[in-house]
């Protein structure tokens, strides 16, 4: 059985829908405004094990709060001209999700606050689905696909990351997921998937698959948080307001009187 490559054949598809959020820091500036937006939970206490969302993480759960008719996830395929072994890659993919966290996570809210947690209990394993049958195999399949990431995830209560595995015929099948951009980035997303792939490939050749330890989603957002209260940080902050002063004196922004062409 062959090796999986991601680059030769991965397309991703993030969606927005006419919402954009690029500057990260927004987290910052947004963060005293959370509690005006977020729905009250009656006093509950947080998970054993919460934390709380990093700034990057605040700004795309309010963006999905203020509107929540807008789908804020990154997907992904790679497409196969060989049969897989769905067992194996359900395997790979849950060791990667574990070494990540990211396919595990939960968001609550407290008293109007969220906080994230890692569920080890989540059900992870990969749907299938036989579109076989179809009329046009691969365009149901990929129909499929662009109504589920084009759908908006209820941050509370819907499943963050799922997997599919589509069968288009026989030999040809797609590996599906979808994330909400809360979880994961484009770059984490892509490192998480090439990582499964890794661990499928060691797999199906009988090599043992070695964990890789990386840093928790805990960690990850201990040392973010440590680096923001660093003179570094602040440093930062200060020289790109400095800069994003004298850019509005010299070059004021204004809407331009063209139209782009359709």
């Amino acid at each position: 059985m062959a090796t999986v490559t991601v680059a030769a054949s991965c397309a991703t598809m993030v969606m927005g829908r006419g919402l954009s959020v690029t500057d990260y820091g927004v987290g910052l500036a947004m963060e005293g405004r959370l509690m005006d937006y977020a729905q009250r939970s009656g006093g509950q206490a947080a998970p054993v094990g919460a934390f709380p969302l990093s700034p990057a993480q605040q700004s795309m759960w309010l963006a999905q709060r203020l509107n929540p008719e807008v789908p804020l996830n990154i997907a992904m395929f790679i497409e196969f001209d060989q049969e897989i072994d769905v067992a194996v890659l359900s395997r790979a993919s849950e060791q990667a999700g574990r070494e990540f966290g990211s396919g595990y996570l939960r968001i609550v809210e407290v008293d109007g606050t969220p906080f994230q947690f890692v569920d080890r209990e989540i059900d992870d394993h990969i749907v299938t689905i036989d579109f076989s049958r179809e009329p046009d195999p691969r365009a149901a399949a990929m129909s499929f696909m662009r109504r589920d990431y084009s759908a908006p995830i209820d941050l509370l209560e819907d499943r963050l990351a799922v997997s599919y595995v589509l069968t288009v015929d026989a030999g040809h099948q797609l590996w599906y997921t979808r994330m909400h951009h809360v979880t994961i980035d484009g770059f984490g997303a892509t490192t998480m998937l090439n990582r499964a792939a890794e661990i499928y490939s060691a797999l199906v050749s009988g090599d043992a698959s070695q964990h890789k330890p990386t840093d928790t989603l805990r960690e990850l957002y201990e040392h973010d948080a440590a680096y923001r209260q660093s003179g570094r940080f602040r440093s930062t902050v200060s020289t790109g307001a400095t800069t994003r002063q004298i850019s509005r004196t010299l070059c004021p922004l204004r809407l331009s009187p063209h139209r782009l062409p359709r």
